[in-house]
This record gives structure tokens, sequence and C-alpha cells, in this order.
């Protein structure tokens, strides 16, 4: 009888067990969550893909007139793109030009997710909460304008934000299956345009903290990586000498754009206001230049009084700066700026937790506004996905009797994007 009173005292003491699988089933409930967030965007995405701008009038264009090999390797519009390449090329071989855009949509659709899950993958001090992993993810897919969304041409601004996160990971905690995951996307990351390599000042930083470092895991990661960026600007550097040399096509990003950093940083400010989607409602009028001042008001304030935040906020504006250069003072549109925006929120995410009573306030009135604006404006894709355009099935057709020319999105006035079909290779 004492027994049984005994066993059924320390049953009551018993804390609840953990579930041993409770980490992966929030993974998996965040997951589904997150792929209904981006399929719900637009279903005709998915159900009627596009191919989109140089997507088809340059690469698959490459691949039509060179062929599969020689567009695995050739550079384009200033830069060489790895991922684009290989897409493409796998798209044509085993879908053919008619399916094409369900091979890259659903590559694009992958290679998102991937990114966008990686602060719950992957540890930092700057997502060391569950609301902060989830308030990260969050803001990444809420500020992804529509037009970078789901098209080979615009993956390159993905793998920037990909690159900004592993910058600021926890290295010490990269092992297994996680490097497997982190060298397979950074180098992607590194060999598809420029974005990502601009960030190599930054690694090697990285890895000068961590050179004398007892963790040699840590120091491992950080050399490996900075190795793979190195690599990738030596790639990009190459094929821009040999467009240039070569007399081939131009691009936005070019040997004739000299990189003046300081005129890059007089359009910062004017640049990174529009990256956090404040530019989307200009009807809000005086509410809208409030928010401007409000936005860089917080920002400001964040560096001057935030020593964590305050490296996030160095990191956004340099690569404002040397985006705002190197494509011409943003002419190569605004999409440069998606992840120096994500950087932003991040700070902003953090200082919510500031110890100082007045700036925790100020960063979560702005974090919602932030949000509530995107938040508002993400289901809107007219801009790029327009009912009343021609499918991508129906310019297939057209294309029969035009002499093979098929038209491609965005098809806005006076913009026309092709692929010419060779004659000898008929739908």
């Amino acid at each position: 009888m004492n027994n049984t009173g005994s066993n059924v005292h320390d049953l009551l003491d018993r804390k609840p067990p953990k579930l041993k699988h409770g980490n992966h089933l929030f993974l998996g409930s965040i997951f589904v969550a997150l792929v209904i967030l981006l399929v719900s965007r637009n279903l005709l995405f998915f159900t009627q893909p596009r191919i989109w701008a140089e997507e088809g009038s340059v690469h698959i264009q490459s691949f039509l007139d060179n062929g599969w090999l020689a567009s695995l390797f050739l550079p384009h519009l200033g830069y060489y793109s790895f991922f684009n390449n290989y897409v493409v090329d796998i798209s044509m071989l085993t879908l053919g030009i008619k399916l094409a855009p369900y091979g890259t949509t659903a590559f694009c659709m992958l290679y998102m997710t991937s990114i966008f899950l990686f602060p719950l993958l992957i540890e930092s001090d700057y997502w060391n909460t569950p609301i902060k992993k989830l308030l990260v993810l969050l803001s990444s897919v809420l500020i992804s304008s529509a037009e970078l969304w789901l098209n080979t041409v615009h993956m390159q601004f993905y793998f920037c934000l990909f690159s900004c996160y592993l910058l600021i990971a926890d290295y010490s905690k990269i092992k297994g299956w996680r490097r497997w995951y982190c060298l397979f996307f950074l180098t992607n990351s590194a060999l598809t345009g420029v974005t990502s390599v601009v960030l190599l000042p930054f690694y090697g930083i990285k890895y000068i903290t961590f050179r004398a470092d007892s963790d040699i895991n840590k120091t491992a990661n950080a050399l490996i990586f900075l190795i793979i960026l190195g690599f990738g600007l030596l790639i990009q550097l190459c094929s821009l000498y040999y467009l240039h040399v070569s007399a081939h096509e131009g691009g936005r990003f070019s040997l004739g754009y000299y990189p003046n950093l300081l005129s890059g940083l007089r359009a910062t400010a004017v640049c990174a206001i529009p990256t956090v989607g404040l530019d989307r409602f200009p009807w809000l009028g005086d509410i809208y230049a409030l928010a401007k001042v409000a936005f860089l008001a917080t920002i400001f304030a964040i560096l001057y009084s935030c020593n964590k935040e305050r490296n996030l906020i160095i990191i956004s504006l340099y690569l404002v700066s040397v985006f705002v250069s190197l494509s011409n003072e943003m002419r190569g549109g605004m999409r440069y700026g998606y992840a120096p925006a994500e950087l932003f929120l991040i700070a902003i995410i953090n200082a919510i937790y500031a110890p100082k009573y007045k700036m925790a306030v100020a960063s979560a009135v702005m974090l919602f506004f932030i949000l509530s604006i995107n938040a508002v404006s993400y289901f809107n894709t007219k801009s790029v996905y327009d009912n009343t355009w021609l499918s991508y099935p129906e310019a297939l057709q057209e294309s029969e009797g035009n002499g093979g020319v098929i038209h491609l999105f965005p098809q806005w006035v006076g913009w026309n994007y092709v692929i010419r079909l060779p004659q000898a290779k008929p739908l």
C-alpha cells in the first residue's frame, strides 16, 4: 500500500515529458504554413507558370542557340549565373520548351522555401527565440516584391539574403547536414550574380575574428565560407572581363560603371526606404512622408544606441551603397534592396528587446507598420502577372504563325521580351 502511494506521489510530482519529436513537429507546421502562404500569393504562378524576361530572352535563347553544355558556362548581362543556367538546361532537357516554365518555377519554389526556412534551421544570436525566428521568416516573405517571385532571373536576390543570413549565423552549431545545406546554397549564391560576392569583406573579417578561436568547427566553417565566396568573386571578375573583351552583350554591371561609393552613400537613404515597402502606397500622402522620416529615425537610433544591431545596419548600408553604385544608381530596380531591407528589419526585431523602453516601443510600432503595409500589398501581383497578358501557352500557339517568336512576361508597354525559335526546330 505504501509502495502504491509512493508511486502515485512520484507520478504526480513528475514533470510532463518533452515530446521526443517536438522540434520536428514545430518545423513541419511552419513548413506547411509557409508553403500555403507562398502558394496563395497567386495560384496562377503554379497553374499557368510563365517565363520571365531574360529567363527566356537570354537563358533559354542561349540554350537553343549554343546547346546545353555551352549555355551552362556562358555569362550574361555582365555576370555569371550558375543557377539560371543549370535550371534552364535541366528544364529544357527534361520538359522541353512547352513545359519549361513548370521546371523553372518548381526549382525557384524549392530554393526560395529552403532559404526562407534558414532562421529555423540555423542558429544565430539575432533569432535566438521562437518569436524572433518567426518574425524574421515572416518579414523575409512579406517584403519580397512580386517582381522577384518565382523566376530564375531574380533568384540571385534570394541567394544574397541567404548569404546575409549565413554571415550573422552561429558557426559553432553548423555541423552535419546543416553544413551541407549551407555549402550548397552558398556555392549557388557565389556563382549566381554579384549580389552575394560583394559580402566577401565581411566574411573575411569574420574569419579573422574566429582564426584564433578554440572552436575548430567555427574557424573551419568561416574559412570554407570565405573560400567559396572568394572563388565566386574570381569567377564573376573573369566573366566580366570576358564579356568586356569579347564585346559580347553588356549589362547593368559592367566595367563602364565605376563604383563611386560616395555617390552610392548619398543615394542610400533614398533607396533604402522603398525596400521595406514604404513606397507602395504613395496615396498615403503626408502619412507616407512621416513613415519615411520615422523609419530613418528608427534606423539611426538603432545605429547609435544598440551595439549588436549596429552591425546589421552597417552591413545593410554597405550593401545598398554598393548596389546603388554598381547598378547605376539603382536603375536596375529596387530589387537590389531586398536583402539590405531584411537586415534592417532583423535589426528592428532585435531592438524590440532592447532594455530602453522607448527604443523597444518605437521599434515594435515601426515593425508592425512595415509588416502591415507589406501584408496588404503581398497579394497584389498584377504588375508582374496580368490576366490580360498573353499566357505562355497562347504565346507558343501564336509563335507558329509569326516565324517562331514567343512573347514572354512582362508585357509592359514598350517592353518586348521574346524567344526566337530556330527555324529548324519547330514546336
